[in-house]
């Protein structure tokens, strides 16, 4: 991939409670104008061969003609650690106050990752940036409410509808819930 200068790994260990990441983000065009050393990847670690990873896809450069997700941040999940070559996925593209939330991450119950994008800046800084913030957060009951049991079923008898009267808009007089009967003559 990158060099480590321009990738940060973002790890999360159960010992940890809740944590807070900002940070900007400059595309790939931007891999050498890059000053401030701001990553081009956030590698969002899950313990698996299957990883998410967060970038900007400035279109600018050799990505200015994209065909999707211009000046939006991407997130992918990539097998093989992201350490070479593996089935990719793109599963959001976000824009500046949008978010994505993976429920229960890293199989944490009631451990939630959020991933907001807070602005999007590529006509008034040099390199244009993404400037998104993660947070891994016990959620709330009431976001995660245990399941509750199927309710047991009754001894009741199975109900029959009435037909309904006939009229000009259903002449056969059919219930228009239940199924169509193919007719036979």
């Amino acid at each position: 991939w990158y060099d480590p200068k321009f990738t940060m790994n973002f790890d999360i260990t159960k010992k940890r409670r809740n944590k807070v990441l900002r940070r900007k983000i400059v595309g790939i065009a931007d891999y050498d104008n890059n000053p401030d050393g701001h990553p081009v990847v956030i590698k969002l670690e899950t313990d698996t061969d299957e990883d998410y990873f967060l970038g900007f896809n400035r279109a600018y450069g050799v990505n200015s003609d994209n065909k999707q997700a211009d000046n939006l941040v991407t997130l992918i999940k990539a097998g093989s650690n992201g350490l070479s070559y593996s089935q990719s996925w793109l599963l959001a593209t976000l824009d500046q106050g949008q978010s994505y939330k993976f429920r229960t991450w890293k199989g944490m119950r009631r451990r939630d990752l959020i991933i907001t994008v807070n602005a999007i800046d590529v006509t008034n800084s040099n390199p244009g940036y993404a400037d998104v913030t993660l947070k891994y957060i016990r959620s709330s009951k009431k976001n995660n409410p245990k399941p509750k049991p199927a309710p047991s079923p009754t001894a009741s008898s199975p109900s029959i509808s009435a037909p309904s009267a006939p009229s000009r808009e259903n002449p056969e007089g059919r219930n228009p819930d239940s199924p169509r009967m193919p007719r036979y003559t």
